[in-house]
């Protein structure tokens, strides 16, 4: 997805809400049929409905699943919902969320 490329899975991948929400990708059951399904319903979409899930698939790897992104929601929910109130925590997270940061 990061790349561009959509995700063809099944409803047993812990991010297939995700793909189907975004239609970043296309989502059926964890089966032979299933698989077969998603790459039928692949091959049968026409070229801009490819580009467009292709775009889309990198806006949604981009939105939710960098790490950037992924640590920026761990660590603003971990100071929401709390943890230890000391420094070394508040330092441990702030550490966290700067390592992570893309260097410009």
């Amino acid at each position: 997805m990061g790349c561009g490329l959509p995700a063809l899975i099944s409803d047993k991948v812990n991010v297939w809400r995700e793909i189907e929400a975004d239609s970043a990708g296309l989502v059926a059951a964890d089966t032979v049929d299933g698989t077969e399904k998603n790459l039928l319903h692949w091959l049968e979409l026409d070229a801009s409905e490819c580009e467009a899930m292709r775009a889309q698939a990198a806006r949604t790897f981009n939105s939710r699943f960098r790490i950037e992104t992924m640590v920026g929601a761990l660590t603003a929910l971990l100071e929401t919902r709390g943890g230890p109130d000391d420094d070394t925590y508040s330092a441990g997270l702030a550490t966290l969320h700067e390592a992570t940061q893309p260097v410009h």
